[in-house]
């Protein structure tokens, strides 16, 4: 059975913003990334008022994907953390069988 540890989601918004978040579950880490998986270099820096509502757009989108991308990472490490317990009980058992 093969396990996926490594995804890279693309969350797109009705006003054209798009976000790219890769999941590390072999390291347990989230990037914000470019379409081709390479981590952003988001510049929200010297521009004027008319730049504010587009960057307030990013930020929302960045905020969402940022949400679902946490979520599935700690409900991974659950289910990682469920495995490890339910390994030590067997064991356990294992053990208290063989006396």
């Amino acid at each position: 059975m093969a396990t996926e540890l490594l995804s890279i989601k693309k969350y797109e918004f009705s006003d054209g913003t798009t976000i790219y978040v890769k999941i590390d579950f072999a390291k347990n880490k989230v990037s914000l990334v470019d379409q081709n998986g390479s981590n952003t270099n988001f510049k929200f820096a010297e521009r004027g008022l008319e730049y504010m509502n587009g960057w307030l757009n990013i930020l929302g989108a960045m905020r969402y994907a940022v949400r679902l991308a946490r979520d599935e990472l700690e409900a991974w490490q659950k289910v990682q953390d469920d495995k490890k317990q339910q390994q030590i009980i067997d064991i356990m058992v294992a053990l208290a069988e063989d006396k």
